[in-house]
Formats: structure tokens, sequence, C-alpha cells
């Protein structure tokens, strides 16, 4: 598996996917106020620390800015250079 992961012949599951509509899971779970949900995917997101992971979260970051607790995504701010990259 991992030589195929590292050849580019298969892809990798995310824990955070988008629909047809442009909504990821994040956003789904924030406008039916699942916090907790929210809550253990972002830092599951954050532990990964991907690249592949900012295009979502920078999809859903006004929608996560108007929701309550917006202090969960600071990780996400506070990532230095090297992190974003």
């Amino acid at each position: 598996m991992a030589y195929y992961n590292e050849v580019g012949l298969c892809e990798e599951n995310k824990v955070v996917q988008v629909d047809f509509n442009f909504v990821t899971t994040i956003r789904l779970a924030i406008e039916l106020n699942q916090n907790q949900s929210v809550k253990l995917l972002l830092r599951k997101v954050f532990d990964l620390n991907r690249k592949s992971y900012q295009e979502y979260l920078m999809l859903d970051f006004p929608k996560i800015l108007h929701a309550p607790l917006v202090e969960r995504i600071y990780p996400f701010l506070e990532r230095d250079h090297d992190e974003y990259v």
C-alpha cells in the first residue's frame, strides 16, 4: 500500500470530504450544531496537518468564523510558513 501511495497509483481517503455542492463534512456538522463532531474532526485534521486539508478548511473558513466557538480554529491560524507548505 505504501508503494502504491508513493507512486501515486491510489488515493488516500480523507477524514473531511466535499460533496457536489462544495459543502464539507465540517461545515455540515457546524450547520447541524454538532459541536462534538466539529471538535473531533478539527482535532484529527490538525493532528494530520497535511496540505491537502488546507483547501477544505479555507472553503469553510467564513462559515467557521461566523459559528460559535471560533477559538477551535486557532491552531490552523497559528501555523508557521513551513507547516503551510
